[in-house]
């Protein structure tokens, strides 16, 4: 419902001068009424959503932290792992190195296990 502000003036300053409000015709005061009902209908919706959209944020944000923290911890486990799988290569590939050179050694089904393994990761870099 619109209210027209200049006729509602116009009422207001000629109640004020005769010094009775109640010239008003009292569907205008029950019109603005209405309207300021509406509004503050209005205002009180858009809080509640407001308030409603600031409370998923702040649980999105606090879900997508908890998800960077795993992360982090995950990649730093990526990363011991893949150092400790390297050391381990390094060893076994010392290991092999040592039976190189003894042919009977060659034929050993731990020695061909490894050589495997190693040949394996070379493949798969």
């Amino acid at each position: 419902m619109n209210i027209d502000k200049a006729k509602l003036m116009a009422l207001a300053e000629a109640g004020a001068a005769s010094g009775n409000w109640l010239e008003c015709p009292a569907t205008d005061v029950l019109a603005l009424l209405a309207e300021i009902e509406m509004l503050s209908a209005q205002r009180l919706m858009h809080l509640r959503l407001n308030v409603s959209l600031r409370a998923r944020r702040k649980a999105w944000v606090s879900h997508c932290e908890k998800a960077e923290d795993q992360l982090l911890d995950v990649q730093g486990e990526r990363d011991q792992l893949k150092a400790e799988n390297d050391a381990l290569r390094k060893a076994l590939g010392d290991l092999l190195a040592l039976y190189e050179d003894d042919e009977g050694c060659r034929d050993l089904p731990e020695y061909i296990a490894g050589r495997a393994a190693m040949a394996t990761e070379a493949s798969h870099g």
